[in-house]
């Protein structure tokens, strides 16, 4: 059906209903309250001509507030078994006569920004434009265009220029924009603040809570910042389980993609599929959140190698390297003299001036703080004294980690910890008993500045699991806290840590004394006991953290 016969079809509709009344097929109803316009009510008549000439796909199924779009599960044939499985965006395009249009492989999400009358609403999935509903306009799906090359010439001028080098991010251009348009508000608060990079549209790679816990801090953010909380667009990856079951974080998010179910290697922690995603549905960044494949460092050392080079929101691949793992971390506190517990690596010490950032410590350096055999575990615990705990490198969460007491039990026990994790390198530490668990929850950008935002109290545990966290820390005298903040501030300027990150110590209220436990080199679930003291939104300040302001 061509426009002409759709505006023809005005007429019969009726005028614009009340408030809660029911929409013509294939238009969302407005909310409650909200009174219709003329305009807006030729434009909703106009898409509900076009919706009956053609198929127009099953409704969102999440949709309350993405008015007027209707999403399609049309996959994508999967690119390997398992896991690199890549799905359209859900929202498909009309064609000029209402026909479903295909979408190919390389399509992109740029010109799937919301219907015409959905930018009228809190519930836009995109940016209006000057350029969005003018006279002799063509209709295509979510956007009304003049001509696809000219509204993303004028879209690029107004805002910023994708720069063709080595970063694929928006940069700022000199270019002087269209005579009566204002600059993006987003491009124009990281200009005001001093940045070079702006960050748009953000793929989510994890689900459920965290991935809810990111869009809501970081739109908060964009309108107390910028007064308009659709300033920042996100991708967030779902399962079909996630789609059917109505997930809040889909219904959160502006567009969504379907990945393989199954276990996180087949879907939020296969970097391939992560990669791929970023990289198919131009994402100016990538918020991994925690679990998952938020302590992968090799995720974001792809990412900056990638043609259109997308921002990882949480620290470089460098200090993940170095921070992230148990052993190499343990080192570099000794060398900055950071407290430690008795452990076999007690010895090794470093230069960090002389260590090369891209590739970290050494392997010679590490193994000569590893065990290698139950017998080097013997030869260790003769040394510092029994009870002692083995501990896999790359364990966490009660895997990879066992007590012993005496000589006997150190085979077993030895054995279970490699068995557990297979392939990670093990450590053996003096165990400390009736201690206090403490942490430091760090911000650092990328000048090498580094702040504690404040302390939090993990000792309440089952099962080497946290069950409570407290904070701030009243278990140690205000003087011992500030000498584990700066503690953990020194470790993460030695290494040229950015973004946040968490410290962790134990703390032996007998004697007042803390020493280093581990670094996690991520955004941690607890970190929320911190905003409610502190006031602070984390989510947030990752993101700022990598937009370069000041």
């Amino acid at each position: 059906m061509t426009r002409q016969q759709a505006v023809a079809k005005i007429g019969a509709h009726a005028p614009a209903t009340e408030a809660g009344d029911s929409a013509s097929p294939g238009v969302s109803t407005q909310k409650a309250g909200r009174a219709r316009d003329p305009a807006q009510t030729k434009r909703q008549a106009v898409a509900s001509a076009e919706s009956e000439a053609g198929p127009g796909g099953r409704e969102d199924s999440a949709g309350s507030e993405k008015l007027g779009v209707k999403r399609d599960l049309e996959a994508v044939p999967s690119h390997a078994a398992h896991a690199d499985s890549l799905c359209t965006v859900y929202s498909p395009s009309l064609d000029s006569n209402g026909e479903q249009a295909t979408q190919s492989s390389d399509h992109s999400l740029i010109s799937q920004r919301g219907s015409p009358e959905s930018r009228e609403t809190d519930g836009q999935l995109g940016r209006e434009g000057p350029d969005a509903c003018e006279a002799g306009a063509v209709s295509r799906g979510n956007e009304v265009l003049h001509d696809e090359d000219e509204c993303r010439a004028r879209r690029l001028r107004r805002t910023a220029s994708v720069s063709s080098g080595s970063s694929g991010c928006a940069l700022f251009s000199d270019e002087a924009t269209d005579e009566g348009e204002e600059e993006d508000v987003l491009a124009a608060f990281v200009r005001r603040m001093g940045g070079t990079h702006v960050i748009r549209r953000i793929l989510i790679a994890n689900n459920g809570t965290a991935a809810v816990r990111c869009i809501r801090s970081m739109r908060h953010w964009a309108y107390e910042a910028l007064g308009n909380s659709k300033a920042l667009e996100f991708v967030v990856m779902a399962t079909a389980a996630d789609i059917d079951a109505n997930a809040e974080f889909i219904a959160e998010a502006d567009f969504y993609v379907e990945v393989p179910p199954g276990p996180n290697s087949n879907n939020y922690a296969n970097l391939h599929l992560i990669v791929q995603t970023a990289e198919t549905y131009e994402c100016d960044a990538v918020w991994p959140g925690w679990g998952h494949a938020s302590e992968n460092h090799r995720l974001p050392a792809i990412l900056q190698t990638l043609k259109r080079k997308t921002i990882w929101i949480g620290p470089s691949p460098q200090a993940m390297l170095a921070l992230g793992d148990k052993i190499g971390s343990a080192v570099i506190a000794q060398s900055v003299n950071v407290p430690c517990v008795p452990w076999s690596g007690m010895d090794v010490t470093v230069d960090l001036s002389q260590v090369d950032p891209t590739k970290g410590l050494s392997q010679q350096t590490l193994a000569a703080a590893c065990v290698q055999s139950a017998k080097d575990v013997l030869d260790c615990c003769a040394k510092i004294g029994y009870p002692v705990m083995i501990k896999a490198s790359e364990g966490g969460g009660g895997k990879g980690i066992r007590r012993v007491t005496n000589a006997e039990e150190v085979a077993d026990a030895y054995r279970q910890v490699v068995n557990e994790v297979k392939g990670s390198p093990v450590f053996v530490m003096r165990m400390v008993s009736d201690c206090r668990h403490l942490e430091v929850q760090l911000l650092a950008d990328k000048s090498g500045r580094c702040v504690s935002l404040g302390s939090r109290d993990c000792s309440i545990q089952r099962r080497c699991q946290k069950i409570i966290e407290e904070g701030p820390v009243v278990a140690a005298p205000p003087e011992v806290v500030s000498q584990m903040e700066d503690a953990a501030c020194r470790m993460a300027m030695a290494v040229g840590y950015e973004n946040a990150g968490t410290c962790e110590f134990l703390y032996d209220p007998k004697t007042h004394q803390f020493a280093f436990l581990e670094v996690n080199a991520r955004l941690q679930v607890e970190h929320v006991v911190t905003e409610c003291v502190g006031d602070f939104n984390l989510p947030a300040a990752q993101l700022q953290t990598h937009l370069n302001t000041n």
